[in-house]
């Protein structure tokens, strides 16, 4: 279930002149929601983790998080599962199936099929940081809509995220480039294990960012760096003022 945009991603509520209002919202995951996993994963291991996820929607539903993000693959009983968050809480499914853009009271989020960045022309890393394989597709209908959502991040400071169904850590440095150039906050993605890092722009990819206003400062068009979140569980976010915000591990 997606988000629809409303007046320049903000609230009906918020007005220009103040800042949006803190909003918290999850990132979901679990061990069954990476394929191989889930398709060699012992009996028992299975049935725990099922508890595991059955005990992180009751605590979702106790909390009562803005919006869910469910990321990685999702079998019939994930999907079972995802079905009993409480249906005042929007949930959005990261599966890798589509593509598409969500809003919610000034937060912006792109949903990404990770797989399908391969047919971009961007090469797949594996856990040596060597490409995996590279087709190069020019006219990738994935990467020309994402282009266009990166360009009109850049011309606000909002708070952008972005989300893929698979391993951050796959992701090559040409693809966060863009994903930093866009003002992207954060790449969340599903692992096996946590993990947490922060990607920096590299000088020598370095570009000054379009800009028609004369009194923009430099330090407004510096690019910030981007978190590179990997989880097999749930972290919940919470996005403050301008471009700031935080996350930490539910247990």
């Amino acid at each position: 279930v997606g988000l629809t945009a409303d007046e320049e991603g903000k609230s009906h509520q918020q007005s220009e002149d103040e800042p949006p209002p803190e909003l918290n919202f999850v990132h979901l995951s679990n061990p069954l929601f990476v394929k191989t996993t889930n398709e060699t994963c012992t009996n028992d291991d299975r049935t725990q983790y099922i508890t595991q996820l059955k005990n992180r929607i009751r605590l979702i539903n106790k909390t009562r998080p803005k919006f869910v993000v469910a990321s990685g693959y999702l079998d019939d009983k994930c999907r079972k599962l995802l079905a009993k968050i409480n249906e005042t809480i929007p949930i959005i499914i990261n599966d890798g199936q589509s593509f598409f853009t969500f809003y919610y009271s000034g937060v912006k989020g792109l949903v990404l099929q990770g797989e399908g960045l391969l047919e971009s022309g961007h090469s797949a890393l594996d856990s040596n940081g060597n490409p995996i394989n590279e087709v190069s597709v020019n006219d990738n209908e994935q990467m020309k809509w994402l282009s266009q959502e990166l360009e009109l991040s850049q011309t606000v400071r909002g708070h952008t995220f972005c989300f893929i169904e698979n391993d951050v850590a796959t992701m090559p440095p040409s693809f966060c480039n863009e994903l930093v150039k866009g003002r992207v906050l954060a790449l969340f993605g599903c692992t096996t294990t946590k993990s947490r890092t922060t990607y920096r722009l590299p000088a020598d990819a370095m570009v000054e960012p379009e800009c028609d206003d004369p009194d923009l400062e430099a330090s407004d068009m510096d690019f910030e760096p981007m978190g590179l979140l990997g989880n097999n569980d749930m972290v919940a976010f919470s996005a403050e003022e301008c471009s700031s915000w935080t996350a930490r591990n539910v247990d």
